[in-house]
């Protein structure tokens, strides 16, 4: 979910670092990341992310605010321009 390239890179090592902790029988719940946009700007910066997320090996995507819906049924998209989800 993060917007600029520094962001995603220091997520890189991080999840590199947690995945050493669980090979030595440390254990946690892969949920993913959600985040809201309200406006196109944010969907714009988004999309960016993707890119950066995408160079860098992970799998997020964007999502308008329709589709938040089908991703999170509970979730009022009402005033949401979209967002972006990292499983």
């Amino acid at each position: 979910q993060m917007t600029d390239p520094f962001d995603v890179l220091l997520r890189s090592h991080s999840l590199r670092q947690f995945r050493e902790w669980e090979a030595e029988g440390l254990d946690f719940h892969h949920i993913g990341y959600l985040r809201l946009a309200r406006t196109e700007e944010q969907m714009k910066l988004f999309a960016k992310s993707v890119e950066y997320q995408r160079e860098m090996g992970f799998k997020a995507s964007v999502y308008d605010s329709k589709d938040l819906q089908k991703l999170v049924p509970h979730l009022d998209s009402t005033g949401l321009a979209g967002g972006i989800f990292g499983p």
